[in-house]
């Protein structure tokens, strides 16, 4: 069993030191993935590009590991989907914040992907400061303005305009 195995156990530590690690131990390179909530792919068009990202990650030999950082709900068919396929689900209790995230753990990853404008611009800053080797990753999935702005021409409603030129501006910058 040994002489079988001894090259592949040379590479692991003492048990107990860097946990961590240890469980990523086949990953290549490591993704933080950052939405407003867990994908729910049964539900809306979204979840299945951003579940279907994060199974293609999976594949290229990453280590994905997704926060909802809005609402840190364990949601037991989404949440331990998602666990199934050995993507990494932070949650609560367990985690609360992104920021106290990114303060343990930003240095390990590689990527950042971020969905959403509001996600994009609430930690665009936590990410640059803790996360500063990483390449950050922003899908748009749609524009959203744009749908805005078609939504305000058709009921000719400046405030619904004035909104989308807001998300426009957002949008624009997180490109």
């Amino acid at each position: 069993f040994y002489s079988r195995w001894s090259k592949y156990l040379s590479s692991h530590q003492l048990p107990g030191e860097s946990v961590d690690t240890a469980k990523d131990l086949t990953a290549r390179h490591r993704i933080l993935v950052l939405d407003h909530c867990t994908p729910t792919p049964n539900q809306d068009a979204g979840s299945v590009q951003l579940y279907n990202f994060c199974l293609l990650l999976r594949d290229m030999n990453f280590q994905v590991t997704f926060i909802p950082e809005d609402n840190f709900l364990y949601m037991p068919d989404y949440t331990t989907g998602l666990q199934r396929t050995g993507i990494e689900v932070l949650y609560a209790p367990f985690t609360t914040c992104v920021r106290d995230h990114l303060l343990e753990y930003g240095a390990r990853y590689d990527v950042v992907s971020v969905y959403r404008p509001v996600v994009f611009e609430k930690y665009i800053g936590d990410i640059q400061e803790l996360a500063r080797n990483a390449k950050i990753i922003y899908h748009t999935v749609d524009l959203h303005f744009l749908r805005m702005r078609r939504e305000a021409e058709l009921l000719g409603d400046n405030e619904i305009m004035n909104a989308a030129e807001e998300m426009r501006e957002k949008e624009l910058k997180a490109l």
